[in-house]
């Protein structure tokens, strides 16, 4: 079973810490190369692009499942209901038997 080292994310820049180790012991391979430098803006962009990716094929999954999603910040006003405010900062007020919340860290 695969060590667990956190998510894709981090594990995409630790793949690169691996891979530049890999190139400074590269003599060790019998491969020799000429000067060596890490673009950190190159590795975030790497990194960056597979979230974008990820986050496309999630919602593409989302979307065909035929449910509602929407953004914003909610609170419960009873157990049944919850009120989301949206971006924009109108709310709406939404009922049902069965409530999923999906939470997300933003950075602040």
């Amino acid at each position: 079973m695969p060590e667990h080292r956190g998510a894709l994310p981090s594990k995409n820049i630790i793949h690169s810490a691996k891979v530049a180790s890999y190139f400074r012991r590269s003599k060790e391979f019998g491969i020799t190369h000429d000067g060596f430098a890490i673009d950190m803006a190159e590795v975030r962009e790497r990194k960056r692009k597979m979230v974008r990716g990820l986050n496309d094929m999630y919602m593409e999954n989302y979307r065909n499942t035929g449910a509602e999603f929407i953004l914003g910040t909610g609170r419960f006003l009873t157990p049944r209901t919850v009120e989301v405010t949206l971006a924009g900062g109108t709310t709406r007020q939404l009922r049902g038997a069965n409530v999923v919340v999906s939470t997300a860290r933003v950075p602040r």
